[in-house]
């Protein structure tokens, strides 16, 4: 710790407030092996404390993690004026590991403190790490409680005072042309998605693209929805019998970049192999669920339709019922339409 003279100055000497491998939880390597590391230091002020969270043991592995020194003394700049907490303040589940790198925030309105840190993507050794939020508080003793990790993919209430979207009025149809993208918001590489009159094009070659890269195209509606609903769509695809996926995301979370980069289910038509599916996504790697044989004729228009009630999915082609499914994964999402590595085009929208 330093006195500072402006925010980018020291005021004098640096002083070392604590050791890095006090206890054994601290090291790289738990139980005292590899290294002592203490890194991210975080201050946390409530209106009876103030502490420094500061992250521990290897950022690369799934034992990373929170520790906590607090202020008991009035000079910040002597040692012997703060204590480190004999235990680690945040620790890993089963599912979500490696946290650390913490920061905190405040709601909207101020009535509410969000914790931010990092997880790991996977157990093996690195760097792959995702952002993470979830709400926290402070304690009747002034001491902030973190609880426990999140599960990755978990839908929270928003932050309180933020401005929640209107829930979209049923039924909703929108003709899917240029003065309808507003709702929307497009993941992928924007050569590849347009509004136009005759409906939404995704997936389309420009012709004479700059730095095209196919990414999974979608589009995602802004609108609140209901978690039971029927969504329709008609589809036309534009790579004949070449053409593969394009349907229709539903109970959609965390949408991203990325074929699928998004959390929820999709629905899709795949004329190169006369096929329907149906899987989901959990932001990294696609699970199917269920498939059905389906006569697709590319040089006609397509309609699909999916009626979601609870954890049973029915899906209609052409009108009629071609598949049903059921899975609990996600119970909530917004709706949304995907392209993969083809070119469709959609309209007709109706959700109700």
């Amino acid at each position: 710790a330093a006195a500072m003279k402006s925010p980018t100055e020291l005021d004098g000497p640096r002083v070392r407030i604590c050791a890095n491998d006090d206890y054994p939880w601290e090291f790289t390597e738990n139980a005292g092996k590899g290294r002592g590391l203490n890194e991210a230091p975080q201050i946390l002020k409530t209106e009876r404390r103030t502490f420094v969270t500061y992250s521990c043991g290897g950022s690369w592995l799934p034992t990373y993690k929170l520790g906590r020194l607090e202020l008991t003394g009035s000079d910040p700049l002597d040692p012997y004026a703060w204590v480190k907490h004999d235990r680690p303040v945040f620790t890993s589940t089963d599912r979500t590991f490696g946290v650390g790198h913490s920061c905190f925030v405040s709601s909207p309105d101020g009535m509410e403190l969000w914790h931010v840190y990092h997880a790991k993507r996977d157990r093996e050794n690195g760097w792959r790490r995702a952002v993470f939020v979830q709400p926290m508080d402070i304690g009747d003793n002034g001491f902030p409680r973190f609880f426990k990790p999140v599960a990755p993919g978990a839908v929270l209430d928003r932050p309180a005072g933020e401005a929640s979207l209107p829930k979209a009025e049923l039924p909703f149809i929108s003709n899917l042309d240029a003065e309808s993208a507003a709702p929307w918001s497009a993941f992928g590489h924007h050569q590849f998605i347009s509004f136009e009159k005759e409906g939404l094009h995704l997936g389309r070659v420009p012709e004479q693209p700059v730095n095209d890269y196919r990414s999974g195209e979608k589009v995602i509606l802004k609108r609140e929805l209901p978690d039971d609903l029927n969504i329709e769509v008609t589809l036309g695809f534009r790579d004949g019998e070449d053409a593969t996926d394009a349907g229709i995301l539903l109970r959609t979370t965390g949408a991203s970049l990325g074929y699928d980069g998004q959390r929820g289910y999709f629905v899709g038509l795949i004329p190169k192999t006369d096929l329907l599916v149906f899987g989901k996504t959990d932001g990294s790697k696609w699970t199917e669920l269920a498939r059905a044989g389906a006569d697709i004729d590319p040089a006609k228009p397509q309609t699909l339709r999916v009626e979601a009630k609870g954890n049973r999915f029915t899906v209609f082609h052409n009108g009629r019922e071609a598949l049903v499914a059921e899975d609990d994964t996600y119970d909530r999402g917004r709706a949304g339409l995907r392209v993969v590595n083809t070119h469709a085009v959609f309209s007709g929208l109706k959700i109700e």
